[in-house]
């Protein structure tokens, strides 16, 4: 065309002919995409131009329109903004934008552009002027109005926001989000009936559907208007025979209501219509729960725990939910171990399970079962130092002499070594083989990492004071004796072992005796104790006495009959 150097050069990129006629391959690149900058500018924007040509009247269908001079200088100074933006100098675009304001006051493109960019800049209330003049400038355009709405949620302006979206929605009624964005601005304005009224405008042009029902829920809902809640259910439930969910959830809003008589006629229908839906067990067990029949209820836990469409961890959760303390450790232990073996059966190697299933079976007494459960929970996670505590109670009550429990305490003591009781483990198993130096070393850590609140002090003690005799320290052993009693004075093992190592060494014999006769009087059957007084009595020159105790010592011993026979024989020798 015989006008585009002329064009250009409004540009300031003025071209000879022959520069024209040669230009390089860059250069017509470069050309191309401000023109095509321009295009779309044109084109996308409704300026005054454009509202100049809508009031002309009809055009002559091949008539060629040339844009007058100041109006293609416009048109260039907005490629010009575009290519500043485009190499990152935003500061030169705002400065191109406000100079074809000053010039050209009725170009709306400028406004609306200026203020995309103040609004980027968090100038929130620069960019909603100028998006204004866009508007009033050219009130049909889309992209100016949806701007201008953007800016007033922002400013969260409930009362602007509602009349800019019923402005784009009355424009463009076929859109569907434009309605829901029009019912959330009249959340924003805090008018939840109106927002309402704009769901059923969705409604009534294109029908009952999930997503606006739920959400017209909500809303009741925040009302607290529960009845209109369950009302918009009924219609979706109505609208949507084959699905059960919102069955579920109109039993759930009965049931939120303590109507549970209304709430279980809706279980009932999920449960006729899907009985291997494992939720409508939980529900169901959960109704049972709150209208008091607990057994009635656990048994559609069982039912829906043998589905298989829960997860290990979410059996385990729900099953916590319904059991109160009192339920798993008390009223209904049995039904807890019921549903314990269940998941573990199914659930081999979760170590949550495993550990909830270990602490009941070690509170019931079943150490052995208990031991194999934390020790699965230990493969999952063995940076929980409770669970390796009871994994060591429950092996020294039932296997206190094997090589399992020093090796769990050895580990244990490795991981955490400022705990006591891996610690004294270990002595006790060192005693159990007579190591007792290696016994005094264990117990002797105890010592070093301190005893909270007595914490294992008295049981410390008392195994110092048996290692430290057995290794001829006497001293030693009586000190730690003493302190053991002066912790715990009704220990009567400790009492026992000291009476009759102090019988043994012949020393501080009416202690000795003192001592025992305490135990008897806390167990007069127990053989160890009877033959412990008895061996003290002859001690002290008594052999009557001693003889009647040693004879009650075989007449009640299940064991150890070797040594009770041996100081029978020596109390009742002749002299």
């Amino acid at each position: 065309m015989s006008y585009l150097p002329h064009k250009i050069g409004y540009c300031n990129y003025t071209l000879s002919r022959q520069r024209h006629t040669n230009m390089s391959s860059s250069r017509f690149t470069q050309f191309v995409v401000w023109l095509l900058c321009a295009t779309a500018i044109l084109s996308g924007c409704h300026s005054s131009k454009q509202s100049a040509k809508q009031q002309s009247g009809k055009f002559h269908r091949n008539a060629i329109i040339v844009a007058d001079e100041h109006q293609l200088a416009t048109d260039c100074l907005m490629i010009d903004a575009k290519s500043a933006l485009l190499i990152g100098k935003k500061d030169g675009a705002k400065r191109i934008y406000l100079k074809i304001i000053s010039e050209n006051p009725s170009y709306s493109a400028a406004y609306y552009e200026l203020g995309r960019l103040l609004l980027t800049d968090g100038q929130t209330d620069s960019a909603l002027l100028m998006t204004q003049n866009a508007v009033r400038l050219a009130d049909t355009n889309l992209w100016y109005r949806l701007q201008l709405a953007d800016i007033y949620e922002k400013q969260q302006d409930g009362e602007n926001l509602t009349k800019c979206w019923e402005t784009i929605v009355k424009q463009h009624p076929d859109v569907l989000d434009y309605y829901y964005e029009l019912s959330n601005a009249y959340i924003t304005a805090g008018n939840i009936t109106q927002a309402i009224q704009v769901l059923n405008r969705i409604e009534n042009r294109y029908g009952v559907s999930e997503p606006v029902s739920l959400q017209k829920i909500k809303l009741w809902d925040a009302l607290e208007k529960e009845d209109q809640a369950i009302a918009e259910l009924e219609r979706l439930a109505n609208a949507m025979p084959y699905s059960t969910k919102y069955n579920a959830m109109i039993a759930e809003f009965y049931m939120k209501q303590k109507n549970y008589a209304k709430a279980k006629t809706y279980y009932d229908n999920i449960a006729n219509s899907n009985p291997d839906d494992e939720y409508i067990h939980i529900s169901l067990a959960n109704y049972h729960r709150l209208t008091g029949d607990w057994i009635a209820g656990y048994r559609e836990l069982q039912k829906g725990f043998a589905l298989p469409g829960l997860t290990c961890d979410e059996k385990l959760d729900i099953m916590v939910s319904y059991f109160s303390t009192q339920d798993f450790y008390h009223t209904h232990t049995n039904e807890g171990l019921e549903l314990l073996d269940l998941l573990s059966s199914q659930c081999p190697d979760n170590g949550n399970i495993a550990l909830c299933h270990g602490d009941l079976l070690m509170r019931t007494g079943h150490y052995s079962e208990a031991s194999k459960r934390f020790m699965v929970s230990l493969r999952a996670d063995s940076s929980r130092y409770e669970v390796w505590e009871s994994l060591l109670i429950c092996l020294n009550a039932n296997q206190p002499k094997s090589d399992t429990l020093a090796d769990y305490a050895r580990r244990a003591a490795i991981l955490f070594p400022l705990h006591q009781l891996p610690s004294y483990i270990q002595a006790v198993c060192a005693l159990v083989r007579n190591d007792y130096e290696t016994a005094i070393k264990h117990a002797t850590q105890c010592e070093r990492i301190g005893f909270h609140r007595n914490y294992l002090e008295p049981q410390c003690c008392a195994l110092l004071g048996d290692c430290y005799y057995h290794t001829q320290q006497y001293d030693k052993a009586w000190q730690y004796f003493e302190r053991c009693l002066q912790l715990d004075s009704t220990d009567v093992g400790t009492l026992n072992n000291y009476a009759y190592f102090l019988a043994e060494q012949g020393h501080d014999l009416d202690k000795a005796e003192r001592m025992s006769r305490k135990t008897i009087e806390a167990d007069p059957l127990n053989a160890t104790f009877l033959d412990t007084y008895a061996w003290i009595l002859h001690k002290l020159g008594r052999k009557q006495d001693a003889t009647s105790y040693i004879e009650k010592a075989l007449k009640y011993a299940e064991e150890d009959r070797d040594t009770l026979k041996a100081h029978y024989d020596i109390i009742t020798q002749q002299q």
